[in-house]
């Protein structure tokens, strides 16, 4: 790859104008970068790029030129007579070129220091595979395994996030191998590794057919397990990208949380409850529970402490809302209302009692209902009644016998 390193400096200097703050600048970057390099010599520009992604000596020139090399590789290349014939800029050039820019990369894998940068070149790498196949580059499915049992964290961390990307990577392995590295991921020292890991799993559980998950059905454990890690080392960004990667493998593969459902429940309406939380982790714990809900309702009326936990989480959170003086003599909705708890805890009610039904929703509801209609606090009147035409839809068989004693509520 020696080859691209003249031209890797004159491409540097094109790079440099187009992060310029000067848009005179940058336009004329873009300009040259079109029309000098994509469209007159795009195999010196993907080896040159991929030569800076691992050589140059300043991180974020590497990033940078990871990045242009992701976004350019699939652009399309000249305009073709036919539509059949449109070729990207990657499938334009050599083969040659093709091994000398995963060479490159493979180089960068091993040697970047740079999280960011890292991060950049792991994307492009995902971007590589994505479109061309894993079959394409046999190679590096091995250095990835090599990555995953590194000394260095960072290199640990890189091999779960190119599977995350690629779950198909993993899909002709042995279900029960992987299982294991993954499990073993998941108990890192590394917050950062365990996290990505966690991601990493729930791709591939989402990638794999019922013979895999079956294999995989173990580890749903651990992986709540490093859910509950981020919470005692008070990692809230990091709590909240598990949960959403939880809510994920919840969505596609819900039978497999059966065996810890009671474990979550508990721990996630802690979540819900706890209000030194921000807002949205509050209810992306909470959301988890009422996809499994939406997904597998049989599975979560059959749990006893189900509703009994998640339904008092709700409503609190529907007696959150604050008087907004200004809000009846308004003309002009406000978007930012739809992230409130309490419009969540209204909206959650309503998706529970049409999942789950009025047996097994209005007896805790209707426990707490009418404390919160006799309340002196405006606030728990109006959760209360907000409550009652949530669930409304999905209990009206069982609402509908009961209306004169809910009228005089």
């Amino acid at each position: 790859m020696s080859n691209f390193s003249q031209t890797a400096s004159l491409l540097k200097t094109v790079m440099s104008n187009l992060m310029s703050s000067d848009n005179d600048v940058r336009t004329s970057a873009e300009a040259q970068l079109n029309t000098e390099w994509v469209a007159a010599q795009p195999q010196t520009l993907l080896g040159s790029l991929a030569f800076l992604a691992h050589r140059d000596g300043e991180a974020q020139a590497r990033a940078f030129a990871a990045i242009l090399l992701r976004r350019i590789a699939y652009q399309n290349a000249a305009a073709a007579e036919n539509k059949e014939d449109q070729q990207t800029v990657w499938s334009a050039v050599p083969e040659a070129v093709h091994q000398a820019v995963k060479a490159e990369l493979m180089g960068a894998l091993q040697d970047e220091t740079e999280r960011g940068a890292r991060h950049k070149v792991c994307d492009t790498i995902s971007e590589i595979v994505n479109h061309e196949g894993a079959d394409l580059w046999p190679e590096l499915l091995n250095a990835l395994y090599m990555c995953a049992q590194d000394a260095d964290p960072q290199k640990r961390e890189s091999a779960y996030r190119v599977f995350t990307a690629c779950p198909e990577l993993l899909e002709t392995q042995d279900a029960a191998a992987v299982s294991s590295a993954f499990a073993g991921a998941f108990g890192d020292g590394d917050a950062a590794v365990r996290l990505a890991a966690l991601q990493a799993a729930v791709a591939f559980i989402g990638n794999a057919d019922d013979r895999q998950r079956a294999a995989l059905a173990p580890l749903v454990g651990p992986m709540l397990g490093v859910v509950e890690r981020q919470v005692a080392e008070g990692d809230e960004a990091g709590l909240l990208d598990a949960l959403l990667a939880m809510m994920d493998a919840a969505g596609e593969a819900p039978k497999m949380f059966r065996s810890v459902l009671d474990a979550l429940v508990t721990f996630c309406t802690g979540l819900g409850k706890n209000a030194a939380l921000e807002s949205r982790t509050q209810q992306a714990a909470i959301e988890l529970l009422v996809t499994l809900a939406e997904v597998a309702p049989g599975m979560c009326r059959k749990n006893a402490q189900f509703c009994t936990q998640v339904v008092p989480v709700c409503l609190a959170m529907m007696s959150s809302i604050e008087d907004d003086e200004g809000w009846h003599t308004s003309d002009v909705l406000d978007d930012s209302d739809n992230d409130e708890a309490w419009v969540f805890g209204e909206q959650t009610m309503d998706r529970l009692a049409i999942a789950l039904g009025g047996k097994q929703l209005l007896p805790t509801a209707f426990n707490m209902i009418p404390q919160m209609l006799a309340s002196e606090d405006w606030a728990q009147r109006a959760a209360g009644l907000s409550a009652i035409s949530a669930i409304g839809e999905g209990c009206y068989r069982i609402m509908r016998g009961e209306l004169g004693q809910i009228v005089g509520l």
